[in-house]
């Protein structure tokens, strides 16, 4: 899963339980699919970016944000890879309103070196 939100949105703020991200989810800010000229990026770095979060592949990958509108640009930005990636339309907001659904807060990426990212 990964959560388009920005950072401080997804490692949330110590002093309140219902801040964070939905578990095991890799934090995938959206705008860092936009190059410095506006445009979206290189298929190469695309798929790197993905690679990095480890979205790339035959598994299930989604997508969430606050409302289902940042998550969008990782949707249409796999789907140019050929990656399927499903939209939460719910996203974050649907989540933290239940109290019954678990969150969790922090960094749940640990990258690996046997993940490859290298797409000359």
């Amino acid at each position: 899963m990964l959560d388009s939100r920005p950072a401080g949105s997804y490692n949330g703020v110590v002093d309140d339980l219902r801040t964070g991200h939905i578990p095991h989810a890799v934090h995938a800010h959206s705008t860092e699919l936009i190059a410095p000229d506006g445009l979206l990026r290189s298929p190469t770095e695309l798929r790197k970016w993905f690679l990095s979060r480890r979205a790339i592949g035959g598994h299930e990958v989604g997508a969430y944000c606050g409302g289902g509108v940042s998550s969008s640009l990782l949707v249409f930005a796999g789907t140019l890879l050929g990656q399927r990636v499903g939209l939460f339309v719910g996203s974050w907001s649907a989540w933290e309103r239940d109290p019954s659904l678990p969150v969790e807060q922090g960094s749940a990426l640990s990258r690996s070196a046997a993940v490859d990212t290298d797409c000359v």
